[in-house]
């Protein structure tokens, strides 16, 4: 029989950096982990991390007669680690709203891959890639987004 887990009090907070040689987009962003789902079943318990990102994707033109454009989003994601070893792999994504720099909300999703790798108990480096899908009229805007961060439990 399954059984709810508390959720802990903890959270981190991960500081996304582009990685400058993909030209599709330049993404400054901050994802916060906001709570755990949790489920306990006899000896095993399986954690599933909840995180809420906001996110600024900013895509250059690459012709001075074309502007740049951006887009905000603001998602909610699950996130399933693969193991517990101090280097772990995970998959993650969610549904989100996407504001575009002129016109009107759209509603979206991501997914994305990474590896997680614990420095200390406080200190984890991330390595990941979101694929992001944006439904709007005509052709859906999709883009990719490679990052690494520095996340701080506390």
């Amino acid at each position: 029989m399954f059984d709810i887990c508390e959720t802990p009090t903890d959270f981190s907070l991960t500081n996304f950096l582009t990685d400058n040689s993909v030209s599709l987009s330049d993404f400054n962003g901050r994802a916060i982990l906001l709570s755990f789902v949790c489920i306990r079943s006899g000896e095993v318990t399986i954690h599933r991390p909840t995180v809420g990102l906001l996110g600024y994707n900013h895509f250059n033109s690459g012709s001075p007669s074309v502007s740049d454009t951006y887009w905000w989003n603001i998602s909610a994601n699950l996130k399933y680690e693969f193991t517990t070893s101090p280097l772990r792999p995970y998959a993650n994504g969610g549904p989100g709203i996407y504001i575009p720099e002129s016109g009107s909300t759209k509603p979206g999703f991501n997914v994305g891959l990474g590896l997680d790798y614990s420095l200390t108990s406080d200190w984890i480096i991330e390595l990941g890639a979101d694929y992001h899908h944006v439904f709007t009229s005509g052709s859906d805007t999709q883009f990719f987004v490679p990052h690494i961060g520095l996340i701080y439990r506390f």
